[in-house]
């Protein structure tokens, strides 16, 4: 069995969030992006991993509307990108976090994959895919939900 953890509790171990009072709900943790890459040059997977190459990925700046804005959008096409995020958590060891899309990031027709990690560091990357309409996804947006479950047995 797992309980979700209570997010005020993890708070203090939270030490680059951009606002506690927006960032944290009764049951989650929302994440914000800090990055958006593209794929430059294609990987390649094989069964055994030793002809193994992770794809190439280029970081995409974000442009401010005007030059005295704070800060800036990206303007993403239809296609696969990876999302960085600000935040940064290490989970102990009977815990473990699940990272999902954020509903209003859902209404615009993207789509995060999911994903189990026993820390947030801020070298995870996480696949998204925006739409055919394209998306404009503003510097610190929140698109994520964290929820930290804490398990009674550990599998395996």
């Amino acid at each position: 069995m797992a309980r979700i953890r209570n997010p005020q509790d993890l708070q203090a171990h939270l030490p680059k969030l951009i606002s506690a009072k927006k960032q944290i709900s009764h049951l989650a943790i929302d994440l914000t992006v800090q990055k958006i890459f593209r794929v430059r040059k294609c990987g390649q997977v094989d069964f055994g991993g030793s002809e193994f190459q992770p794809a190439e990925w280029k970081p995409l700046p974000p442009v401010k509307d005007n030059p005295d804005a704070a800060y800036g959008w990206w303007e993403l096409g239809n296609d696969v990108y990876l999302i960085q995020f600000n935040e940064t958590l290490q989970l102990g060891d009977r815990e473990v976090g699940l990272i999902q899309a954020h509903p209003r990031l859902i209404e615009t027709g993207c789509m995060l994959a999911p994903q189990l990690v026993k820390a947030l560091r801020t070298e995870l990357l996480l696949p998204m895919v925006a739409p055919k309409s394209g998306v404009r996804i503003k510097e610190n947006a929140r698109i994520a939900q964290f929820i930290v479950l804490e398990l009674d047995d550990i599998p395996g």
